[in-house]
């Protein structure tokens, strides 16, 4: 469930017209993102991406005087619901605006806004486990074994992709160390690089070595180091090996055209494939290989292995056909 950023008092000097050295007249992004510096607590992406988008609502707003978000709050906020049907997008535009002005408006109208955003959250969520108590281990494995023999029959790299991409996302290999992680952690995972800051495979160890996902910052304050080594099954290594001499690309994962993936064209590729998300995948993957046998010690190495929690495990991926069925009796 989202929750906004703590708030820090904005700096004495906002209305900045008084200050022309430090007014960013034409929204320049990077003095936005020093007015926005006032919250400790953000990360250096969280700053860029806030300040990215005042920019453009600026220019929705048909302003490139900053001044606007401190002196016209009531046109800001109204612009913005008519002209931002998304509300995940106006939560994050309000809390940027609550961040640079610290003006009550902006907090109270995001505050609504935060609310549709996790309805909307919870019935996704709910939607996903209700399809995912309709599907069975099995049947992911049948459907990667399919385009194992489709790979077989014709080994081409889409056919190559198409398989590695089935085999490392669903968990088919989960017992061998390779169980489903997030998709942008396989759409950044290059042949080479550096291996303690970036995702690349390492033949030497036959391992994938991932720095870059999503609980990293939280594994290195525990750990002293973001590098989580996955091990590459063993019956995908030559399928990997003749897919690196098939194509020059420097990311091992690429589309049918030859550019790599993102989180998102990778998660339509997968859905295409399985015919259900990611998400899906990791719950049935969850319930079916892990909480079948309900061995703690195996969940928590997996949960880390997956680049979860325990927690997460249990309440968002772990199928519960019970609890669905008290959920819908309840409402």
């Amino acid at each position: 469930m989202y929750n906004p950023p703590p708030y820090t008092t904005p700096h004495p000097h906002h209305h900045i017209h008084t200050d022309a050295s430090t007014t960013p007249t034409n929204m320049d992004r990077a003095q936005l993102v020093e007015l926005l510096k006032n919250n400790k607590n953000l990360s250096d992406s969280t700053l860029r991406t806030y300040a990215s988008l005042l920019v453009n609502f600026a220019q929705r707003l048909g302003t490139t005087d900053v001044d606007t978000f401190f002196d016209q709050s009531d046109h800001c906020i109204e612009t913005l619901n008519e002209r931002y049907t998304s509300p995940q997008t106006r939560k994050t535009i309000l809390s940027a605006l609550y961040i640079l002005t610290g003006h009550a408006s902006y907090k109270s109208e995001m505050t609504g806004t935060i609310a549709q955003v996790n309805q909307m959250y919870r019935e996704r969520r709910l939607e996903g486990k209700r399809l995912s108590t309709r599907i069975s281990f099995q049947a992911v494995r049948e459907i990667v074994e399919s385009y194992e023999r489709e790979c077989r029959a014709r080994p081409t790299p889409v056919s190559i992709t198409e398989y590695l991409l089935a085999a490392i996302c669903s968990g088919y290999y989960g017992n061998e160390g390779c169980p489903p992680r997030r998709l942008l952690e396989w759409a950044l995972l290059k042949w080479t690089g550096d291996k303690a800051t970036e995702n690349v495979v390492d033949w030497r160890k036959n391992t994938f070595v991932l720095n870059i996902y999503k609980t990293a910052h939280s594994i290195e304050r525990r750990t002293g180091s973001t590098t989580q080594t996955v091990v590459i099954p063993k019956a995908l290594r030559p399928w990997m090996k003749q897919l690196q001499r098939m194509h020059l690309s420097e990311y091992v994962f690429v589309n049918r055209a030859g550019r790599p993936y993102n989180s998102s064209t990778l998660s339509k590729r997968l859905t295409a494939i399985f015919n259900f998300s990611a998400d899906q995948l990791r719950s049935v993957y969850v319930t079916d290989e892990l909480y079948a046998d309900n061995l703690m010690k195996r969940l928590e190495t997996q949960a880390e292995l997956m680049g979860h929690s325990v927690q997460s495990q249990r309440d968002y991926y772990l199928k519960d056909n019970n609890r669905e069925e008290n959920a819908d009796a309840d409402a």
